[in-house]
């Protein structure tokens, strides 16, 4: 009875198989051609509606960029566009739209340029009131430092006060910038108030609490209470939501490769 029960599933997944297949083969000349396109992304910023909801500066630099000849007149248009960054920054008009203003920062870093200048700036927003650019300071954060870099110190006190807030969505931007810059020796003035989180009434803040636990052990386990990290393991396995059970795994793998009594 067993041996025909596990046939019909061989016969159901591999029906499933092929039907997935034929529909992934049904669609891949349409992929392929698309893919094959020669896209001019100014002129779909245009025909979007992008240049009304970009700012001049960033849809200059970007049809700019699209329109270099080479390599090197791409480094001169960055150049050009880190020195007029430079010179407006400190100003209060351009940071009517700070939002902007770091867009365009981003740009230049991922071509290949820094704007240290800018780094300072961006830990600022994650200190605004309004939420979208909170967001967007913590963003910038995550990818204009690393765990190392002597200016993480300064986000340390936007970290505690978010991660007390009443918005979960603040809580959890913050949560998510941890898991990516925090480093060894800020992990005792953040562990108090993370640990509390591991039953807050929203899923996705437990679920980033979870896994935030998890890179404090990873970072280095003698610093962080075992008692705390294997309850948080305990609850999270145990969790309703399907999110943090699956984080709460990850954090089961790491005990287990270190502790097998786990």
């Amino acid at each position: 009875m067993e041996n025909n029960n596990i046939d019909e599933m061989k016969e159901t997944a591999k029906a499933l198989v092929g039907k997935m297949t034929k529909n992934i083969s049904d669609r891949l000349p349409e992929w392929t051609s698309i893919l094959n396109q020669d896209v001019d992304l100014v002129l779909l910023f245009e025909r979007m509606g992008g240049k009304g909801q970009l700012s001049k500066g960033f849809y200059d630099l970007v049809k700019a960029i699209s329109e270099a000849k080479s390599k090197e007149e791409e480094d001169r248009i960055i150049l050009a566009e880190i020195e007029t960054l430079r010179a407006i920054h400190t100003s209060e008009e351009a940071w009517k739209h700070p939002k902007q203003l770091l867009l365009r920062m981003l740009y230049c870093e991922m071509l290949g340029h820094t704007v240290e200048f800018g780094y300072v700036s961006a830990i600022n927003m994650t200190q605004k009131i309004k939420l979208t650019e909170k967001k967007v300071g913590y963003l910038a954060s995550t990818l204009f430092l690393h765990p190392e870099h002597e200016l993480l110190l300064m986000l340390v006190n936007s970290f505690r006060k978010d991660l007390q807030s009443s918005n979960h969505l603040e809580v959890c931007a913050a949560l998510s910038a941890m898991t990516k810059l925090l480093s060894v020796d800020f992990v005792p003035a953040v562990q108090p108030i993370v640990l509390p989180l591991l039953n807050h009434h929203e899923e996705t803040v437990r679920k980033k609490a979870v896994m935030l636990i998890r890179r404090f052990w990873v970072l280095d386990h003698e610093i962080v209470d075992n008692d705390s990290v294997f309850g948080a393991m305990k609850r999270g396995l145990c969790d309703p939501d399907p999110s943090v059970v699956t984080a709460s795994v990850c954090l089961f793998m790491e005990l287990t490769a270190w502790s097998p009594e786990v």
